[in-house]
């Protein structure tokens, strides 16, 4: 018996962990060190680097995606990200299947807010939608007791 706590126990760190590992490999709590690595592995150059956020880039000017990383003041971990994707043909679909294979397909849409959303714990979740000119996707990866870097 005591056998099968422990592999339910194992489980469900694993899914808690897999769960929260999100677009580019970028997990809540990465050191910035290990977020920058992950994303120079993916192509990106640091662009910006400010007291509670950082700037990348990949692409060229026809086709780039920038990724925010945000970390509390005086702290060097990744608390929240946001992911801007110039918009393609087709790049609903594709980010809908990327989302579905790294969080699962239970998700759900908000057709007021027009995002489709992943509840990841009760204080995070990753919010897919259009940013403010409608020229990039933007995926989100939420964490609300840090919501106030980003207002």
């Amino acid at each position: 018996m005591k056998q099968l706590w422990i592999a339910v126990l194992f489980i469900v760190i694993v899914w808690c962990v897999h769960a929260q590992t999100g677009a580019y490999g970028l997990t809540y709590g990465d050191s910035i060190s290990v977020a920058r690595a992950k994303l120079e592995a993916e192509g990106f150059m640091e662009l910006v680097r400010a007291e509670t956020h950082y700037s990348f880039v990949c692409g060229d000017e026809d086709d780039y995606t920038v990724v925010n990383l945000y970390v509390p003041p005086d702290e060097e971990t990744v608390v929240m990200w946001i992911v801007y994707l110039l918009i393609y043909e087709d790049i609903e679909i594709d980010l809908l299947d990327w989302l579905i294979e790294l969080h699962g397909d239970f998700f759900s849409h908000d057709d007021a807010r027009d995002v489709v959303e992943w509840i990841l714990t009760p204080e995070r979740w990753v919010q897919l939608g259009y940013d403010d000119s409608k020229a990039f996707m933007k995926l989100a990866y939420y964490d609300e007791d840090h919501i106030r870097l980003i207002e």
